[in-house]
């Protein structure tokens, strides 16, 4: 079986510490690394508290950048496309649309790109005018220079098919293996089934300051966890909870295992996004098995179907009340958290979603 080297390019890196990209790429590289590809991803050095060579069966590499909203991601991007001739890659999986200007650099060294662009990013509020327009250029400027587009949800790929591009669509994963209640749960004095947990970035677009304005309208006594962070904005943060009273527990970001312990011991999981494509952190409450209560959008509908519990974003009681009826009705959350489980099962695998991106890859690596 040949061997074709893969450089990962436009994520903060691995080991997965911060998103979506950062998850997915954690999970796919050992199962890339074992099958037909010698794996490369570049990583941000300030980013991490250790820098390993090697993880995962994947080569790091260490690359600084700028610490700044709008130059940290295109900086280390363009440091890392800069590198690319020593590594010598057949293909490149480039991360993040507005990363989309390095492609013709890219070119030049003759290397084919795969692209994912992650919805509609230009949308998302934490961006002024100028992070606004650069997104919203790049990603048609992406679509047009890169020989594959892929996205994570059929709903993005029907949007993007107004650059003339056809995108291939490949979900997240999920890792299914139950994690029992331990010393995450102690630290926080939390108890099995009898939490409601947030996951997600706590940035405006993910709205947490509804999720807790719509939990102060429940007078029940099952505390709400809120997991996430985000580096620039501390203002949002900071109001998020100025709203919260003494039943929020705020953790901060929290990964690997006592994430996993958090998310399948909790009584259901609360998501509201308003976009994005199809959340990693829905599919990994699916795999748990957790009632899920949802942001009424298409990405999430896509996903878990007839298995969650949805909610409007412009109408707080809408939430408020699932909060009453998962307390009321565990049986019932105990139920569509199962059938949640069961879509998960036939859909999310890492395994099914690794061998969609190296049968790709191998694609063009062939054609190239």
């Amino acid at each position: 079986m040949k061997k074709y080297s893969l450089a990962i390019l436009g994520s903060r890196g691995i080991p997965a510490r911060y998103g979506g990209y950062e998850t997915l790429i954690d999970n796919i590289v050992p199962i890339l690394s074992k099958g037909q590809f010698s794996v490369y991803v570049y990583s941000r050095n300030y980013f991490f508290h250790r820098t390993p060579r090697f993880y995962k069966g994947a080569s790091i590499i260490w690359l600084p950048t700028i610490r700044n909203k709008y130059l940290d991601t295109p900086f280390h991007t363009l440091l890392s496309t800069i590198h690319l001739p020593l590594v010598k890659p057949d293909i490149v999986f480039l991360v993040n649309s507005a990363n989309s200007f390095v492609i013709p650099l890219i070119s030049v060294y003759k290397i084919p790109v795969v692209l994912h662009v992650d919805g509609r990013e230009y949308m998302r509020r934490k961006w002024g005018f100028v992070g606004r327009s650069i997104h919203k250029a790049s990603v048609p400027l992406g679509c047009k220079l890169a020989d594959k587009v892929v996205t994570d949800s059929t709903y993005n790929a029907r949007w993007l098919e107004q650059f003339d591009v056809q995108a291939e669509v490949i979900y997240y994963g999920a890792d299914f293996d139950y994690t029992p209640p331990g010393k995450m749960l102690a630290s926080y004095g939390l108890k099995k089934n009898n939490y409601f947990l947030y996951v997600a970035r706590l940035e405006p677009e993910n709205n947490a300051d509804f999720v807790v304005s719509a939990y102060r309208e429940y007078r029940g006594n099952i505390p709400l966890v809120l997991v996430g962070d985000a580096p620039y904005a501390s203002k949002y943060k900071e109001y998020v909870k100025s709203l919260a009273d003494d039943r929020v527990l705020f953790t901060g970001a929290i990964y690997d295992r006592y994430y996993k312990e958090l998310v399948c011991n909790a009584l259901a999981t609360v998501h509201a996004y308003e976009l994005g494509g199809v959340h990693p952190a829905v599919i990994e409450a699916m795999g748990a098995g957790r009632a899920l209560l949802l942001s009424d959008i298409p990405e999430n509908r896509e996903a878990a179907g007839n298995t969650a519990f949805f909610f409007k974003l412009d109408k707080i009681d809408s939430l408020s009340e699932l909060f009453y009826k998962i307390d009321e009705n565990r049986s019932v959350a105990e139920v569509m958290g199962q059938m949640a489980r069961k879509r998960a099962l036939k859909l999310f695998r890492w395994e099914k979603i690794a061998t969609l991106y190296s049968d790709l890859f191998v694609k063009l690596c062939t054609n190239a």
